[in-house]
């Protein structure tokens, strides 16, 4: 999917635009979020009591961008996701990231664009895998497995890709943050957890957790649990080969958030067999 304005399908129908939130319909007209109009300079707003013309917001979403919807993968890569005569961890955690983001490619929306990014844990560093940009332009380079669970290392990396406004813009949606580990911390993670979770961004965001392997320790369970907290819990994948429907699970309940009338799917509708 090109990030071409004219390959988007945008609402043109009065109904459709009058269907559009009255947030969406500020946000189309001034590219700026309804509420946070002390901080978009030079723009004259109008009152939104009523809805604006459909013929007015017909031509701004011909010419407005989408707002970006960040989705940034925290991804294992320790020693214990290398591959084993029984399964490979790593190799189908990289088909399904990459499965994944060229799903989001093809989801773009005048209400949305989904930007994905990835960092990569393992060893003793958390690196920035795949830079935040649009999913359309996005090639996932494969990760490779080793070492140790530095886990505290990506959730300080993950704030700062959170702080910066070239990865994260002012207008972009609440971010995801995905989670995806088999293994207990071998870092001092809880710091660097309480603070993401702290931060402006990072308490708002949609954070999901994947548990890999029957194996977890309870130590490593409440990691995940930690992270993701209560909304959604923590997704178990007891086998590698469970992970794709979780994926394309992940995959739809991300892009609920800016397409209009379509509910987060229940996890019980997919299948895990």
């Amino acid at each position: 999917m090109s990030g071409d304005m004219n390959s988007r399908v945008i609402p043109t129908g009065e109904s459709e635009i009058r269907n559009l939130t009255r947030t969406d319909q500020f946000e189309i007209l001034y590219g700026c979020p309804l509420g946070q109009q002390s901080e978009c300079t030079g723009r004259q707003f109008h009152d939104m009591t009523d809805r604006p013309d459909p013929r007015r917001l017909r031509v701004a979403t011909s010419r407005r961008a989408p707002r970006p919807l960040p989705v940034i993968v925290l991804a294992d890569v320790s020693g214990s996701m290398l591959p084993n005569q029984l399964e490979d961890k790593i190799g189908v955690l990289n088909r399904c990231i990459a499965s994944m983001f060229t799903a989001f490619a093809q989801m773009d929306s005048v209400q949305g664009q989904v930007h994905v990014g990835a960092i990569a844990f393992g060893r003793a560093e958390a690196r920035l895998h795949l830079p935040v940009g649009p999913a359309a332009e996005a090639v996932w380079p494969a990760m490779e497995a080793g070492g140790g669970t530095p886990m505290g290392a990506a959730f300080d990396l993950a704030r700062e890709i959170l702080d910066d406004p070239e990865a994260v813009s002012g207008r972009a949606f609440e971010p995801a943050l995905i989670l995806v580990s088999d293994g207990v911390p071998t870092d001092d993670w809880e710091p660097a957890l309480n603070e993401l979770l702290g931060h402006r961004l990072g308490g708002k965001a949609m954070r999901i957790s994947v548990g890999i392997g029957t194996d977890r320790t309870p130590d490593a369970e409440e990691v995940l649990a930690q992270f993701s907290g209560p909304e959604y819990g923590v997704l178990r994948a007891d086998q590698a080969s469970e992970l794709p429907e979780l994926f394309r699970w992940i995959t739809d309940t991300v892009t609920s958030t800016f397409r209009p009338g379509l509910a987060a799917p229940n996890l019980e509708d997919f299948d895990r067999a």
